[in-house]
């Protein structure tokens, strides 16, 4: 099982095809910072990327340079049968971020991910509230 890229040209047709229907429900579970249009113009844009497990999952990353390192965030992903696909995908995408110059992977997850993620330190909680109905 391999953990691959999606580069430019294939996002759409991947997005349509696949990533699109493992990717929304994990952003309807919570309230998310992009709608899903708004991450596939990123990924479109070049400033995320798109990693898929064949007939499994997907991913997407963001790259940031903070104040004092450069931070790679899994920011979303969906799927089934993470015992698969979680640690390679992991692996992967860690390697990948130290070729960017990378100093810190972090993932922004449900706290049911923290098992196959035992080589992370949990840094706390987000909390939410939203000030409007909308």
């Amino acid at each position: 099982m391999t953990t691959l890229q999606i580069a430019s040209p294939h996002i759409l047709r991947v997005w349509e095809d696949f990533a699109y229907h493992l990717l929304v429900p994990a952003m309807r579970r919570f309230w998310w910072d992009y709608t899903p249009d708004q991450v596939l113009s990123e990924l479109l844009a070049g400033r995320m990327q798109l990693w898929v497990v064949p007939e499994k999952a997907a991913l997407v990353t963001k790259i940031d340079q903070m104040p004092s390192k450069k931070l790679c965030t899994v920011i979303l992903g969906g799927g089934r049968d993470a015992k698969a696909w979680c640690r390679m995908s992991a692996d992967t995408i860690t390697a990948w971020a130290k070729e960017q110059g990378c100093t810190e992977i972090r993932i922004i997850a449900r706290r049911g991910w923290s098992h196959y993620l035992s080589e992370a330190t949990e840094l706390g909680a987000v909390f939410s509230k939203r000030l409007s109905d909308d």
